[in-house]
């Protein structure tokens, strides 16, 4: 099914890389093998167990939410824009994926309350600091994973557990930034 959900969004992101601003800040779609790394890596550390709940703060299109639910976590993605959680739910639905995108602003503890329990939050690459308060408010116990360009992660309300690199191996091997874990569990 992994390999189905990459297909799906090659095909949709095949005109050309997709960035947008929107009225809360950047749309750029998560490259996929690189989320699915990070999912290993949570695996291999003993953080992801099936049952879990995950939220994507800014879920976009959906792509890490359906990788997510894939994972056997009830996943939630919460995105702003109407358009984008529009087009999010139609795809989980066309690959017949079984998750929840909420429309609002993941900042507000109102647009968590369908949420019974988050224990992993994830955001990618934009306004990180605001998605893992909310969130900590929300599940203060919640790890919280995000991707960022620089090494080493700043600002965040929750203990740093581990940091691991984004590599391209398709192009040239460079490095596109870097994984950042943290929470407050030991």
């Amino acid at each position: 099914m992994l390999r189905n959900i990459i297909e799906y969004y090659e095909e949709i992101d095949a005109p050309g890389l997709r960035i947008k601003h929107t009225e809360k800040g950047l749309f750029l779609p998560s490259h996929l093998p690189h989320i699915i790394d990070a999912f290993k890596f949570l695996e291999r550390m003993g953080y992801f167990k099936e049952g879990m709940t995950f939220c994507d703060a800014g879920s976009g299109d959906g792509r890490v939410v359906a990788v997510a639910a894939v994972y056997g976590m009830n996943a939630f993605g919460i995105e702003f824009e109407e358009a984008l959680c529009s087009q999010a739910k139609k795809n989980l639905s066309s690959l017949g994926i079984e998750a929840q995108v909420l429309q609002g602003d993941f900042s507000e503890q109102e647009t968590f309350k369908e949420i019974p329990h988050i224990d992993i939050g994830f955001n990618y690459e934009n306004n990180q600091r605001d998605a893992a308060y909310a969130m900590m408010k929300h599940s203060s116990d919640m790890i919280f994973l995000h991707h960022n360009i620089k090494k080493q992660p700043d600002g965040l309300p929750l203990r740093h557990i581990s940091s691991f690199p984004c590599v391209d191996f398709i192009n040239n091997y460079y490095l596109t930034g870097w994984f950042h874990l943290h929470g407050n569990q030991q």
